[in-house]
């Protein structure tokens, strides 16, 4: 019995470790649709992420990596780009967050509903 209980612990730990590195892998690139929407904004205005980003005072490679998926928006870039582009920061902070709860859903949601039961 006892070695039983330790084989299932091991197992558990196994599938931690493996749902783990399936977040850590979507979280690498969550840009989505906050990126996207960035983008054909900077093309509207026929801005480049590297002159977006002199007038935000934000390293360069933040907007493009945000252009190219491969980085999230932050608070403060949030709260930067709605001050330039008349949008408020709230507006890009519900993209980055819509994004990243669809992706969670879609990768968790399955496991959540197995393992907690509702109040």
């Amino acid at each position: 019995m006892r070695r039983k209980a330790c084989d299932i612990a091991r197992r558990k730990v196994q599938i931690n470790e493996k749902r783990n590195f399936r977040i850590s892998k979507w979280f690498s690139g969550t840009a989505g649709a906050s990126g996207r929407t960035l983008a054909a904004d900077l093309a509207a205005r026929g801005l480049s992420a590297n002159a977006l980003a002199l007038k935000l005072r934000v390293p360069s490679n933040r907007l493009s990596d945000i252009v190219r998926g491969h980085r999230a928006i932050s608070l403060e870039t949030a709260l930067r780009l709605g001050r330039y582009l008349g949008t408020g920061g709230r507006f890009w902070m519900n993209l980055q967050v819509n994004y990243d709860l669809a992706l969670a859903q879609r990768e968790l949601g399955e496991t959540i509903a197995q393992e907690v039961e509702i109040a």
